[in-house]
């Protein structure tokens, strides 16, 4: 149903072959201020909202956090907004990270800003499988902004992708790629 549901420091945890769904982006939010506000699973999808991490008490803010999804069918993230914007957290901000995950990610906008240290719209790392379709990744402010960053044997297929990373102290990346393989079409 439409309307944001706060979920204080708590986090959603999805579950295999569960999927939430709400009723669009800019109608329907989940919102946290603990270290994440959902935790993905394999076969499972969120879509149709927008997460929201607005936390001020920890050292990383994640909006939508995957780890270890590599088996069964990916973790799928449709039409959704992910955002991680605090002034406070003291390492940095992440909207979208991938952990040695399976994920797949369509029409999706994730958003990282305003930290104190790093701030990454999609992190992949560490033999993730990641396909991106249709996205937009915005990092902004601190002191390192990487609007995608793929990282540690992270394979990341992209398609259709707009990323952009502006206003850090030190420095801005758009695209980030560490000792990665990347497919751009």
């Amino acid at each position: 149903m439409p309307g944001v549901y706060d979920l204080g420091t708590n986090f959603v945890q999805m579950l295999p072959f569960v999927d939430v769904e709400g009723s669009g982006e800019n109608t329907t939010t989940i919102k946290g201020r603990g270290q994440q506000v959902v935790l993905g699973a394999n076969s499972s999808e969120i879509r149709f909202l927008t997460v929201l991490n607005d936390s001020a008490a920890v050292p990383f803010g994640f909006a939508i956090f995957n780890r270890n999804i590599s088996t069964g069918s990916p973790f799928k993230i449709t039409n959704v907004k992910a955002i991680s914007s605090s002034t406070a957290t003291t390492l940095g901000n992440v909207a979208i990270q991938n952990e040695n995950a399976l994920c797949t990610l369509l029409n999706v906008k994730a958003v990282a800003e305003n930290s104190l240290g790093y701030n990454r719209a999609i992190f992949n790392y560490g033999g993730s499988h990641v396909s991106l379709t249709n996205v937009e990744a915005q990092a902004s402010g601190g002191t390192w902004a990487d609007g995608i960053r793929n990282q540690s044997t992270a394979y990341p297929y992209m398609r259709n992708v707009n990323a952009a990373a502006y206003g850090a102290s030190t420095t801005s990346y758009a695209l980030s790629n560490g000792p990665v393989a990347t497919w751009l079409r």
